[in-house]
């Protein structure tokens, strides 16, 4: 089944700031409703009210959750469905992301934890949520966001290229799982971007030289 972006209904997490808000504010212009999805309520209400406030295009509804709490996902899961007829949305996009870029023994049991959960849990939790409801509308679109860590590594990062790792493993069997279907699993992996990741964390540019090029 061909999704059209036009009255499509598109989930896209990490949709607070960066890539995540950015991809709200396109798909947004193309006429799809969007829903913002990430933990900060209160940026999400930024988000929305600037997509909202222009008075053309999708409209975006934002729900603050953790995606990578199942009660969290399935509690969002039952409020979209409410406004999509009983169904989910035509498409997910796994935006989120986080991690501090260090040493494995530099980091906290809570720093690998996260760097893990919100890239490949909530990834894992939210396409599960999604595709009975995608196979019942006859199809759908999974998309995985993805940065280049997810197929080389450096020294100096290892929870954050764990889990990026993982993110593509969880990729290519989920594709495989659906390969019958026609929800397409999808993956695009961008450069570095500008955001408040290089702010909120220092240093994390030096420890790959090449990446500068990209920033």
């Amino acid at each position: 089944k061909r999704v059209h972006l036009e009255n499509s209904l598109v989930l896209v997490t990490g949709a607070s700031a960066g890539i995540g808000r950015e991809l709200a504010l396109l798909l947004t212009s193309r006429g799809a409703d969007v829903i913002l999805v990430a933990r900060t309520a209160s940026a999400l209400e930024e988000v929305a009210e600037t997509i909202n406030g222009r008075g053309w295009g999708g409209r975006a509804y934002p729900y603050a959750c953790d995606c990578s709490n199942e009660v969290e996902v399935d509690s969002m899961m039952k409020k979209i469905r409410d406004i999509a007829e009983g169904l989910g949305p035509d498409i997910l996009v796994n935006c989120a992301g986080q991690g501090r870029w260090d040493f494995l023994d530099q980091l906290t049991d809570s720093e690998i934890k996260s760097a893990i959960d919100a890239p490949v849990m909530a990834a894992a939790l939210l396409s599960r949520a999604v595709i009975t409801d995608m196979m019942r509308k006859g199809g759908g679109i999974i998309m995985n966001v993805q940065s280049p860590a997810c197929s080389t590594s450096w020294a100096g990062a290892t929870a954050y290229i764990s889990a990026r790792w993982a993110l593509r493993g969880l990729t290519t069997a989920l594709r495989a799982d659906l390969q019958k279907s026609n929800v397409l699993v999808q993956e695009i992996i961008l450069p570095g971007v500008a955001s408040d990741y290089w702010k909120h964390n220092p240093g994390s540019k030096e420890k790959i030289p090449w990446l500068s090029r990209y920033l």
